[in-house]
């Protein structure tokens, strides 16, 4: 949403020894609704004791930030990128801290720090998420496998967070920042 809010993102989020070619990177991140049934599922099953899950993405699928933005731009949002990543990232800093409160708080504000310079590119998770994708599979609640990011997904986030406001206006992210911009 981020992206979206700002009409910016890096030529590649990912460093890379030749600059010129795109990276075969790996994105950790899960829908926040599967992430909440997971994290639901797994933590009714124990009445005692620790577990600790790496709740990530594992699949090896090539679905990076990179390709997230692809998506959104072929889906004809007006995105563009910026070559050098640390004029990116000014540009990108300045414009999420000038937000409204009411769009900063759907954006990455409190997770800057981890964009502050590209990301090392792996083609799978830095975690291993066995344990997670085991207990999921054994919890019997439904939500036994892990979801791969896809397109439709990035078109549902894009459609963004819809909120009733006073009156009963529904607003969605876009709508609002449309209406701002």
């Amino acid at each position: 949403m981020s992206l979206l809010a700002t009409g910016i993102a890096p030529r590649s989020f990912y460093s890379a020894e030749n600059a010129e070619s795109r990276i075969t990177a790996h994105f950790d991140g899960l829908p926040a609704d599967f992430v909440a049934a997971a994290v639901a599922a797994l933590g009714s099953q124990f009445e005692e004791g620790f577990h600790s899950y790496n709740v990530v993405n594992p699949h090896e699928d090539a679905v990076s930030l990179d390709v997230i933005v692809d998506w959104l731009i072929e889906a004809g949002e007006p995105i563009r990128r910026i070559d050098h990543y640390g004029d990116w990232f000014m540009r990108f800093d300045t414009a999420v801290r000038g937000l409204p409160e009411s769009l900063r708080k759907y954006s990455v504000y409190t997770l800057m720090d981890g964009y502050r310079q590209p990301q090392t590119a792996l083609s799978g998770s830095a975690v291993p998420a066995d344990k997670f994708a085991t207990a999921l599979r054994e919890s019997g609640n439904g939500t036994s496998s892990i979801p791969h990011i896809t397109p439709g997904l990035v078109a549902k986030y894009d459609s963004g967070p819809e909120e009733t406001w006073p009156g009963g206006t529904r607003v969605t992210y876009r709508s609002l920042w449309q209406s701002l911009s």
